[in-house]
């Protein structure tokens, strides 16, 4: 990570208030050359009173006397706690270099395994077997958009799940179908991916409007609970590039569920502590004692059920 002073000096300003669909002036009224201007957030403030220093990255309020710096006000106007700050920082960096903590897209053609098939028409005996072994209908494969690895695929006997984010596939799991392999999962290679695995969120394109929305460990964890109203990790913690996804990804009125298996309860505590710290969530409800991928799917609407009661 690049030292904090570092970052507010190389902040992009415009970039970032664009991103948040703030307006801002740089000429006019209350507006000086080398500053650009914006309602500010600290006060009734109705004719962009805050100027915002572009050399500097400081700010202050002409009409309520607020100022600060480029971390402050981030904090402010985004509702991040200090940690998620600093890597809003990083993510709007003038300077264009691959920051250590910002995803960056890639260009790589060939993304998925050599020899992956779209799964069109009669399914694969040993596929037809994994979703009978988990209790998943066979609607799975279309509703994910799952493919195949056949027995000379690059990935042999292994689904391949597809990871995407803003409608494109960053990155995808393959899932072991025959219970044999030692790893059951494999995820595609960083070298390879647009974003890496840990940078983004499963189903991230599929909550942006769900009132409800349940964060998970794994991809069938996923598939129990529902694709409009869940999200998955590839794991127990949410790395930082995921919390900001959540965090812009989740409308700002969503109660969130955080529902991570059954032996990961200090996890599952860490990450709505993380979770309640965002401005995106009006509320975290911890399940660490349920495993999703463990119940069926009428216990799983039993546990929702409560759960929106509550």
């Amino acid at each position: 990570m690049r030292d904090l002073e570092g970052l507010k000096r190389g902040f992009d300003v415009r970039a970032w208030l664009d991103d948040v669909g703030v307006t801002y002036a740089t000429g006019g009224a209350n507006t000086t050359q080398g500053w650009l201007n914006i309602t500010c957030p600290f006060c009734p403030d109705h004719s962009n009173h805050l100027g915002i220093n572009l050399k500097r990255k400081n700010f202050h309020c002409w009409l309520c006397g607020e100022n600060g710096d480029a971390l402050k006000l981030v904090r402010n106007m985004e509702g991040l706690p200090f940690a998620l700050a600093v890597e809003w920082l990083e993510k709007f960096q003038s300077i264009s270099a691959e920051k250590e903590n910002e995803p960056a897209l890639r260009e790589y053609r060939n993304l998925l395994p050599n020899r992956a098939v779209a799964l069109d028409g009669v399914l694969p005996a040993p596929v037809v077997r994994y979703l009978a072994r988990r209790k998943f209908d066979k609607s799975t494969v279309t509703e994910y958009g799952l493919m195949w690895c056949g027995a000379d695929g690059e990935y042999p006997l292994r689904l391949i799940i597809p990871v995407r984010v803003g409608g494109r596939v960053v990155t995808w799991q393959a899932a072991d179908v025959t219970g044999m392999a030692k790893a059951k999962y494999v995820s595609c290679p960083n070298e390879r991916s647009l974003l890496n695995i840990k940078d983004v969120v499963y189903g991230i394109d599929d909550v942006a409007v769900a009132p409800l929305v349940v964060v998970v460990e794994g991809v069938t964890d996923r598939w129990r609970v529902g694709r409009h109203r869940s999200v998955a990790l590839f794991g127990k913690e949410a790395s930082g590039a995921q919390l900001l996804m959540l965090h812009r990804g989740i409308r700002r009125d969503a109660r969130v569920v955080v529902m991570l298996d059954a032996d990961a309860h200090e996890y599952g505590v860490k990450l709505g502590e993380q979770l309640a710290g965002l401005r995106a969530v009006n509320g975290v409800v911890l399940l660490a004692e349920s495993d999703p991928d463990g119940i069926t799917t009428m216990e799983m609407e039993a546990v929702l059920k409560e759960v929106i009661e509550r």
